[in-house]
């Protein structure tokens, strides 16, 4: 890299970065130690992977999914629970039913994480409708959509929030 400038550390916040699918993340947190920026043109490399995380907040997932969902479900309410996420939601079959399904979330290929469902309560043809939901919404979260080249290496839900772990190196 010629005309390089030399960075010790890089940190980088963004906020309310929306993604393709609509999915709103509230924060994006990315820091590396030790960059090189080059002037002419502009480029950037780092000589090792940096560290970055996302979050999206319970209620930030209970509005991405309400607008993905059909009309016939209504009242999503998504919660952080014991490293799952939980999903109620109110569906109309011939009438109203009141549904939860307890999700886990998955990474697939370094790159995406789809949210699988484990139980849903009551099954029958709710479940059913609930289930072919999620996975019209797959996947929720997919790396190739960050500013940044990102490997994804976990994703957990803990604290009322979703929180993605991953690395990123430029070059």
């Amino acid at each position: 890299m010629e005309n390089a400038i030399a960075v010790g550390h890089v940190s980088l916040n963004l906020t309310e970065l929306t993604l393709p699918n609509g999915l709103r993340v509230d924060q994006i947190e990315a820091n590396a130690a030790g960059m090189r920026i080059s002037t002419n043109p502009v480029s950037a490399e780092t000589p090792e992977p940096g560290q970055i995380t996302a979050r999206v907040k319970e209620a930030t997932l209970s509005e991405f999914l309400s607008t993905q969902l059909p009309s016939a479900v209504r009242q999503v309410d998504v919660q952080c629970v014991g490293g799952r996420i939980q999903v109620a939601v109110i569906a109309k079959v011939v009438f109203e039913i009141k549904a939860l399904a307890m999700c886990r979330l998955e990474i697939v290929d370094e790159q995406q994480i789809f949210v699988r469902v484990e139980s849903i309560d009551p099954g029958g043809p709710i479940a059913t409708l609930v289930e072919g939901q999620v996975d019209r919404v797959n996947p929720v979260f997919d790396a190739r959509d960050l500013p940044v080249p990102t490997r994804l290496l976990r994703a957990e839900s803990t604290e009322g929030e979703l929180r993605v772990f991953g690395e990123f190196q430029l070059s």
